[in-house]
């Protein structure tokens, strides 16, 4: 999920601590409670977890700053992984999973929430497992 928050604080360089605090009135009373801090993983490619985490870091920026709309989709150099079972010389990992692997880092990149680097060194690992 994507939201935007409006904040009287200044440009940071550095991300800040956000605690959300939700509010709710039920039965003429007021209820509070404090948003827990998750981070999505994935296991083996099929099941999702939301884990709990420490603390939700924010960048507050300037609106006014429009950031470059150039991104730069090479990678620097292909990483070393390992494609192939040791035990029986088989790939890896399917096409069909690679291909989805692909699809998703495409998402997150375009939406602007991978770095240049991290995107192109993923899809280098994703090439050199086909």
């Amino acid at each position: 999920m994507r939201f935007w928050v409006k904040a009287n604080l200044a440009a940071t360089e550095h991300p800040v601590n956000l605690v959300i605090e939700g509010r709710a009135t039920v039965n003429q009373q007021t209820l509070v409670r404090e948003a827990v801090p998750a981070e999505d993983y994935m296991q083996a490619f099929l099941w999702r977890h939301l884990v709990p985490a420490e603390e939700l870091k924010v960048l507050v920026y300037d609106p006014a700053d429009q950031p470059s709309l150039k991104r730069v989709r090479r990678p620097s150099k292909k990483p070393v992984v390992q494609t192939k079972s040791p035990e029986d010389g088989k790939p890896k990992f399917s096409k069909r999973q690679v291909a989805g692997r692909l699809r998703q880092l495409e998402r997150l990149f375009e939406e602007g929430l991978l770095t240049d680097k991290f995107y192109n060194e993923k899809v280098a690992e994703c090439e050199a497992a086909v």
